[in-house]
């Protein structure tokens, strides 16, 4: 079964491996990226390269499933964009409940992180941006 590396820039800067493995009747996309629409972009162009280059003719509406490493964001990110697509979407049952709590997770770690920031002197203008 064929492996194809799928490298996607998932954030500004941050570029992250995803895997098509290309099994005969069952094709697999291992990793979401993120759902920002450049990096959904740039792996529907890396679909479009190894069809150009290899012959393959799997497209991200036609995989079986999408299975997630695990529950990072950069890693997870982009699944709903596969789930609307109408494809399975596999996770270990730990990482699933973060994802179901993402939310919620995050915006407890931004007022963590704003208070941690504060306690430490920085002013708010030097931390937002």
């Amino acid at each position: 079964t064929p492996i194809y590396l799928l490298p996607v820039e998932t954030f500004p800067g941050h570029l992250n491996n995803l895997y098509l493995i290309d099994h005969p009747g069952h094709p697999l996309l291992f990793d979401a990226g993120t759902a920002r629409p450049e990096a959904q972009a740039e792996l529907d162009e890396r679909f479009l390269e190894i069809h150009q280059h290899f012959g393959v003719q799997t497209r991200p509406e036609g995989l079986a499933e999408v299975i997630i490493s695990h529950a990072h964001i950069d890693h997870f990110g982009g699944a709903n964009a596969f789930r609307e697509r109408g494809v399975p979407i596999t996770i270990h049952e730990l990482d699933a409940r973060v994802l179901e709590g993402f939310r919620e997770r995050f915006l407890l770690a931004s007022r963590d992180l704003a208070l941690y920031l504060r306690q430490t002197g920085m002013s708010r203008e030097s931390w937002i941006g």
